[in-house]
């Protein structure tokens, strides 16, 4: 724990303060008139008569008269008087008792020497014991007051003590709070500059994956029109137009299936949803019913409990009536029908203040079931609007994607449609080179038409409910036998999971194999695979 300047300064002082406060003490104890101890107390005995005056040396107290003392054999010589000793502050002194004088012969005449010196060491022993009292009293009052100023100076050290912890324990919050402010900043501010640095670089990202998607259409489209060029004189315009009608309409087929299918399925999820919210309904008049009940059986347990009471109260009284009745029984009757009618009274009461408690829970609980039912019945309305508001959104976003998806689907069809002209464009220039160059018909390889149940089938079901669709235009190695073998993507749907279903897709699809010269060759071809949520 850190000391301040100031606590040593107080601590300091006190102690200066406490020795100021004994220095005194100790010169007040010392200032008490104490014999020297180098000058042992010396009593001259003077014969003199009982009625002579007090001699100058004694003190200036009434002395008792003495009592007249018995007849007593006459006494030795004083002894010697025996030196007081120093006294001590902390130490009381001890007074040697006198020495008993040794009766000599008998006398009928009491000395006067004797009964003075009686009287001077009664006197002696008198101011003997004032002394000890005050230097008693002096080192008592001493004590205390040092006592005192002990318990005042701990009060204080401990109240600047604990005010110099409060002190340092508020430094340490506020520096803790400065340190916790100033990490939180540092937080906001790393926050702030990842989030920066993340927004950066998904912008960068998108504009690359623009970029590339840029390139890969215009590639794509490249390659189409090659295509078209290639294999537009090979396919026949009334065999192109009847397969269009047929997928047209086999498209209008099955968006009408999807639409129906889409409607039971809304049907189904409305009906489902309503079962949903009557149950729950069902449940809460279940657990309101039961809690009633349960609220119902402990009020009968608890009025049965109150009854059994009031009847063993009844039987004990009833026992303490009999056993009194055998002293007086006129008594005893009177009082058992004076508590009778007490506890009939008593038992009014409480059935009274019972059935006041009934009648109040009762209607507390008809209010709450009648609030409970009007929250139910505004909750049911609310989810009923959101439900409403919810389907409007749901069949404004199906009819945005139904315009979207009849959108693309327009654009494949019209990219279809200008890839097979370009095909058979280049078929009929490469049927052209190959009657002047005399070598025979050439044709070039085509693609065995991607039914729409292949997409279908190869269709991954975690895509269709994640909503994922995107064209995969693949490049495929056709071997001489007609299957596929090198493969490539030549421009990606944007989701792995459908570009991994083209690749296994156009493994299982056979092709006619490009001829030169009569024989069958490898040829690069593209083959498009389009996914869409409404096929």
């Amino acid at each position: 724990m850190l000391i301040s300047y100031s606590s040593v300064v107080s601590f300091v002082l006190a102690i200066l303060f406490h020795a100021v406060l004994i220095a005194a003490a100790i010169k007040t104890v010392w200032s008490v008139d104490v014999p020297e101890p180098d000058k042992p107390v010396i009593v001259q005995f003077i014969q003199t008569p009982p009625d002579a005056p007090r001699p100058l040396h004694m003190p200036a107290k009434p002395i008792p008269p003495a009592p007249q003392p018995d007849p007593q054999p006459a006494l030795a010589p004083p002894p010697r008087p025996v030196p007081v000793p120093p006294l001590a502050v902390a130490d009381a002194p001890k007074v040697q008792p006198a020495p008993t004088p040794v009766p000599q012969a008998a006398s009928s005449v009491p000395d006067p020497e004797i009964e003075r010196r009686k009287r001077d060491e009664a006197l002696r022993e008198a101011e003997r014991r004032d002394h000890d009292a005050r230097r008693k009293a002096v080192e008592e009052r001493v004590r205390r007051d040092l006592e005192e100023r002990e318990r005042q100076a701990v009060e204080y050290r401990e109240q600047r003590e604990a005010e110099e912890r409060d002190r340092q324990a508020l430094e340490e919050r506020r520096a803790a709070e400065e340190r916790r402010s100033a990490g939180e900043r540092s937080a906001a501010e790393q926050r702030e500059r990842q989030a920066a640095e993340e927004k950066e670089r998904r912008v960068a990202q998108e504009r690359r994956m623009a970029e590339e998607r840029r390139v890969a259409e215009e590639r794509r489209a490249v390659e189409e029109r090659r295509i078209a060029q290639e294999r537009r004189a090979a396919e026949e315009r009334r065999a192109a137009d009847e397969r269009r009608v047929a997928e047209e309409r086999r498209a209008a087929d099955e968006r009408k299936l999807a639409e129906e299918r889409s409607r039971r399925e809304t049907a189904e999820r409305l009906r489902r949803e309503a079962d949903e919210r009557r149950m729950a309904e069902e449940r809460a008049r279940h657990e309101a019913e039961e809690h009633e009940r349960q609220a119902a059986e402990e009020r009968r347990l608890a009025q049965e409990r109150v009854r059994r009471e009031l009847d063993e109260r009844a039987r004990k009284v009833a026992e303490e009536r009999a056993r009194r009745a055998a002293q007086a029984a006129q008594v005893a009757q009177e009082q058992a029908r004076l508590e009778a009618e007490e506890r009939s009274r008593r038992a009014a009461q409480e059935l009274a203040r019972l059935e006041a408690e009934e009648r109040e829970k009762r209607a507390a609980q008809e209010r709450a079931r009648r609030e409970a039912d009007e929250r139910a019945k505004r909750a049911a309305a609310e989810r009923e609007r959101k439900d409403a508001d919810e389907r409007e959104r749901r069949a404004a976003e199906e009819r945005e994607r139904r315009a979207i998806a009849e959108r693309e689907r327009r654009d494949a069809e019209e990219r279809e449609r200008r890839a097979a002209d370009d095909r058979a464009r280049r078929a009929a220039a490469a049927a052209d080179a190959d009657r002047r160059s005399g070598d025979g018909p050439r044709t070039g390889a085509r693609q065995v038409p991607v039914d729409a149940a292949v997409i279908r089938r190869f269709y991954p079901q975690l895509s269709r409910r994640n909503r994922e669709q995107g064209t995969v235009v693949l490049k495929v190695l056709v071997k001489p036998n007609g299957t596929a073998g090198t493969i490539e993507i030549k421009s990606g749907s944007g989701f792995s999971r459908l570009d991994n279903a083209a690749l296994e897709a156009v493994k299982t699809l056979r092709f006619e194999p490009a001829t030169a010269g009569g024989k069958a060759v490898e040829e690069w071809v593209y083959i498009p695979f389009a996914f869409r949520l409404s096929d």
